[in-house]
């Protein structure tokens, strides 16, 4: 629960201090606050509740229908208030006209921020799209294309929000250089492997570790780079990048590793024996499904007495529904199960995995 995570990451203590981590900082009317993704309603909420009195302005950009999903959860949707502009958009993930204007709120608010201020940033899964204030020389329009086509073609997060950050005024750092000389406080749930901080909604308050031939090297390797005006990727390739002096504290509240955590621990509750597979789960989803399928069936090879010769046959037919033609061999399979699966010694088993997997759309999906 993203309320309950936040406002266990944080200490409100006397003299009107906050306590994050080992930082403290002093609070006097001085808070501004700036919120996106699909998960930080209720992180704002729980802002609110501790230390409501002290936002001064704030800029929410939430996923289109946000509040028609959740407005009866009291924990999960922010309070109506003069100082809180909230926003939707980014519909189907990706930049609109809707997150354009929630985006040029952001980047109004981190502008006008002075030294006595404390700029707290909220971050989640979909924030990229939800951020999406192009660089001249592009459009929203085609930066949507641009982001389409990457998703599209399977591109990872890592390639889509290099992509991200060279073509966003806020993106890549440029918040937290924005905002100076406001105090800058990021508080993050991450859903990106190993939580790269400035992968993570394309960091917009961690310095960029991409260059313009990083930029060049995704649009080229997806075969996209004609979606570009052409003076637009010289201009990005010859710039020069100047390393950012300072990095703002960044707090990661809640990542694949917890919630598998959690996971486990909510399905031994009920009974079952629990395993976590793998946390950090990537590449093509249908090779992914192609091995979880076989683990499945493995798995029923060494609870029931099936034969090998049955089993073999059973994720061959497997194989085939879904489609796989170049995925692993059915014995290196078969192999892969014995070294991941610990054994089990009851049959009610429940197998865990996390990651972020990616989709190539072969049609018109």
């Amino acid at each position: 629960n993203p309320y309950q995570l936040l406002k266990s990451s944080l200490f409100y203590k006397g003299g009107n201090v906050l306590c994050v981590g080992d930082r403290e900082y002093k609070l006097q009317q001085n808070v501004k606050l700036i919120a996106a993704g699909k998960a930080v309603g209720g992180m704002v909420r729980a802002v609110q509740d501790l230390i409501g009195d002290h936002i001064i302005k704030g800029v929410v950009s939430l996923p289109q229908g946000y509040r028609d999903t959740f407005k009866h959860r009291l924990d999960l949707y922010p309070l109506s208030s003069p100082q809180l502009d909230i926003f939707e958009g980014g519909k189907d993930n990706l930049p609109d006209e809707n997150s354009l204007t929630a985006s040029r709120a952001i980047y109004q608010l981190a502008d006008a921020a002075v030294a006595n201020d404390l700029l707290i940033v909220l971050l989640s899964g979909g924030a990229s799209a939800l951020t999406s204030l192009p660089i001249s020389g592009i459009s929203i329009g085609e930066k949507r294309i641009i982001c389409s086509s990457l998703s599209q073609r399977g591109a990872s997060i890592n390639e889509l929000n290099t992509v991200r950050k060279h073509l966003s005024l806020l993106k890549g750092g440029k918040l937290a250089i924005l905002s100076q000389p406001a105090q800058i406080l990021t508080l993050i749930l991450s859903d990106v492997i190993n939580d790269p901080l400035d992968i993570i909604a394309s960091g917009p308050c961690y310095p960029d570790s991409s260059t313009g031939s990083d930029f060049l090297t995704v649009l080229q390797k997806y075969q996209i780079t004609n979606l570009l005006p052409q003076q637009l990727v010289h201009d990005i390739l010859q710039k020069t990048y100047h390393h950012v002096d300072f990095i703002p504290p960044h707090f990661v509240i809640g990542n694949n590793k917890l919630a598998l955590d959690a996971a486990v621990d909510c399905s031994r509750s009920l009974g079952y024996e629990s395993s976590v597979l793998y946390s950090r789960v990537s590449g093509n989803v249908v090779e992914m499904s192609s091995y979880y399928s076989a683990i499945i069936f493995c798995y029923l090879l060494h609870a029931y007495p099936y034969t090998f010769q049955l089993m073999h046959d059973k994720i061959e037919r497997c194989f085939k529904v879904l489609g796989i033609v170049d995925g692993p061999t059915v014995e290196k399979l078969i192999k892969s199960y014995h070294e991941v699966v610990p054994v089990f010694h009851s049959k009610r088993v429940c197998l865990l995995s996390g990651g972020e997997p990616v989709v190539q759309v072969k049609g018109d999906g």
